[in-house]
This record gives C-alpha cells, structure tokens and sequence, in this order.
C-alpha cells in the first residue's frame, strides 16, 4: 500500500510540473502578444513545447488540459498549430532524441 501511494505521489507531482511547464509558456506567449518577448524567442519556446508533446505522457496531459480550460483557445491554437518537430535533449555526455 505505501508503495502504491509512493507511486500515486510521485505520479501527481510529475503532472504538475508538466502543467507549470505549460503555464509558464502560456505566459510568454502573452509576453510575445504584447510585443515584450521577440519572436525569434517565441517560435523557440513554441517548437520546444511541440516536440515535447510528442512524448505520450505529455500529450496526453496537454489533452486533459486544453479539456479542462487551462488555457487560453488562442494559446492552444498557437501550440496546436506549431510545426512538429523533433527535439534532441541531453542527458550526460549522451543525445537522447524524444521525438521519435
């Protein structure tokens, strides 16, 4: 049972920090609306959130939260609409590529 809470525990805080990730894009994205985040910028942090929606996991919380009303419809349509791409991230000395 412990470990089984452990689990439920350490599931919750993923899906939290996978929401704040989102949040704190969703914020820029107004800071580039604004004209204060240049767009160069802005189509950076918008392929890095795309190519992490690639990974199920996340799409599958980036689903749950467009459901629920997280965001903003001209955020998600912002997102929604990015080229998909892959991204490389890395992990030590070694590449690892989530996209594929």
């Amino acid at each position: 049972m412990a470990i089984r809470c452990l689990f439920l525990l350490c599931q919750l805080q993923s899906v939290s920090q996978r929401h704040g990730v989102f949040q704190r894009v969703e914020a820029q994205y107004a800071l580039f609306e604004n004209g204060i985040l240049n767009d160069e910028v802005w189509q950076l942090r918008r392929r890095y959130i795309r190519g992490l929606i690639n990974i199920p996991l996340i799409a599958e919380i980036w689903q749950a939260s467009k459901a629920n009303g997280m965001f903003t419809q001209a955020f998600i349509a912002e997102i929604d609409t990015a080229s998909n791409s892959s991204i490389p991230h890395y992990v030590g000395d070694s590449q690892v590529d989530i996209g594929s």
